[in-house]
């Protein structure tokens, strides 16, 4: 059973906490949180699974923090939980932040080494992970292949790591 944090309408944590399927109270919000990983010119994506919401569509290793956690922290939780992937909290930079109806909504971004074959995948969030060079990010996003709340930070991801 997941425990969220509800957050008020400036994003700011109220001291309430409400069960994971639970209606959230009107006004109120929970954290989201997605991070793009950077090696040189590629950026890792991963598949959700069937079984999920938004089935087949490509993202990001993400999902919603715990109660108690904070944005970074639940970032490099959900990395390592989805791809098994260690991320230091010190190297990721909050790339956007973005409202949603019941979600705020945080995109970090960190540049790391990575290699597929070294990646554990957690089936039950994620079915397939990629390595694509940053150019193609753009026709994915053409093609609708990404999530909506990651194609609206993809071209500054993609900036930043242009530098």
């Amino acid at each position: 059973m997941e425990i969220w944090d509800l957050l008020d309408q400036e994003g700011k944590k109220t001291g309430q906490t409400i069960q994971r399927g639970k209606p959230l109270p009107e006004g109120y919000y929970h954290l989201v949180v997605h991070t793009w990983i950077v090696d040189q010119d590629h950026v890792l994506v991963t598949r959700r699974a069937l079984e999920k919401p938004h089935p087949g569509m490509w993202e990001t290793p993400g999902g919603s923090a715990l109660s108690g956690e904070s944005s970074r922290e639940a970032a490099v939780r959900e990395v390592k939980e989805e791809i098994g992937m260690e991320l230091e909290l010190s190297k990721l930079d909050k790339l956007k932040r973005t409202w949603h109806d019941s979600y705020v909504h945080d995109i970090w971004f960190v540049e790391r080494p990575f290699s597929l074959e070294r990646l554990d995948l957690q089936r039950e969030e994620v079915s397939e992970a990629r390595r694509i060079k940053l150019e193609t990010l753009h026709e994915w996003i053409r093609q609708d292949c990404l999530i909506t709340g990651l194609q609206a930070s993809a071209n500054e991801m993609v900036e930043r790591a242009g530098k």
